[in-house]
């Protein structure tokens, strides 16, 4: 193998890979970045068996092969290199890497020992950048981070007619997107969270306005196919839970508060409750009452200005944590919340999002 590359693309091109390198690989080849050169183009790749990305490089091929070579030192040296001609040359078990300013070796496995990418057919799907956008925006941070609980660290997509709903929980608060997209597929997949995040950051750095991807059923895999670059996932198996019955269909109390004001009088509950994060919400016909206790900080109790309180009167608490992630998220000025008592789960939603639905499940507390 001997090829010239740009340094500014060969960076680019392991730039998309990143993710894809594990950290703690099941298989030491896994650590390793996969090059296949041909007569016409170079295509590095890198895999964790979860998630793939194979990226091609703009090229000049004097020699071709298919080699494997550490992962990180890969990444690190061309990073170190300055912009302009690399020359990437195979010497016997090695890999030469030669800039204007110095050359690198790394050492070489044989590729047949990387484990093959699948092949992907299946049902295909075409979505807007925006689409991708507003799940890394809204729905992704309502995820799970708990292995133990694979179903629940992914996006819930499902297709119909009626449109594109996507959904997001970790079993303490949910996510819903409602997307009015035109489709005649009928099917649900649920994609993981940190595959999608690097869905939208690639797509992003390429800044494609479309993204087409394909759905295949028998080998439980999607397919993100870019103009250079190819995302594999497997997709998680499982029953997502049935999300739309912990939405309740009526409310007893509705409060519209200023999304700055709250957002200030929750942080500086939060400042209170650092050990729980627990806030107590007090609404009364007339006003809306933030207040946190701590057994060694003391406590704190403000109102929210500019409330308007319809229905029941009563209390409610939340981890504030989860609040302040949805207040930051909006753009809307104001919000409402819609409460049915201190025990069920709460339905937030403002004016300028109302294809955006984001539920909290409160906290017990003693009245």
């Amino acid at each position: 193998m001997k090829q010239i590359v740009l340094q500014e693309n060969f960076q680019q091109a392991l730039n998309y890979l990143q993710k894809a390198i594990p950290t703690r690989p099941s298989l030491p080849i896994l650590s390793s970045v996969l090059l296949e050169v041909t007569k016409k183009s170079c295509t590095i790749a890198a895999t964790d068996l979860y998630f793939g990305v194979r990226a091609q490089v703009p090229t000049k091929v004097e020699a071709e092969g298919n080699l494997t070579v550490p992962g990180k030192q890969l990444k690190e040296i061309i990073q170190s290199f300055p912009a302009g001609s690399v020359t990437i040359e195979q010497k016997d078990t090695q890999l030469d890497i030669i800039s204007a300013v110095g050359k690198a070796s790394l050492p070489i496995q044989t590729s047949q020992e990387y484990p093959p990418f699948p092949k992907v057919e299946g049902e295909k799907f075409v979505l807007p950048r925006s689409v991708i956008d507003d799940i890394k925006k809204y729905v992704i941070k309502s995820t799970s981070l708990d292995p133990t609980r694979p179903v629940l660290t992914g996006v819930y997509l499902e297709f119909s007619p009626e449109g594109l709903t996507v959904a997001g929980t970790d079993g303490f608060r949910l996510s819903v997107l409602s997307i009015p997209l035109k489709t005649k597929q009928i099917t649900s997949l649920i994609i993981p969270a940190k595959v999608l995040e690097e869905v939208q950051r690639i797509a992003e750095l390429l800044q494609v306005q479309e993204l087409s991807f394909s759905v295949s059923e028998e080998l439980k895999q999607v397919f993100f196919s870019f103009d250079e670059v190819e995302v594999f996932a497997r997709l998680i198996d499982g029953e997502y839970p049935p999300f739309r019955q912990i939405i309740p269909e009526s409310f007893t109390t509705q409060i519209t508060v200023s999304t700055a004001e709250f957002q200030d009088q929750l942080k500086r509950g939060l400042i209170f409750s650092r050990e729980s994060s627990i806030v107590l919400l007090h609404f009364s016909e007339t006003e809306l009452k933030v207040s946190a206790l701590s057994s060694t900080a003391g406590n704190y109790e403000g109102v929210v200005g500019h409330s308007k309180i319809t229905g029941e009167v009563g209390s409610i608490a939340f981890n504030a944590k989860y609040v302040l992630d949805y207040l930051q998220t909006i753009q809307s000025e104001s919000l409402t919340m819609s409460l049915k008592g201190s025990q069920k789960a709460a339905v937030f939603k403002s004016q300028d999002e109302l294809n955006y639905l984001h539920l909290i499940m409160p906290f017990r507390i003693n009245q």
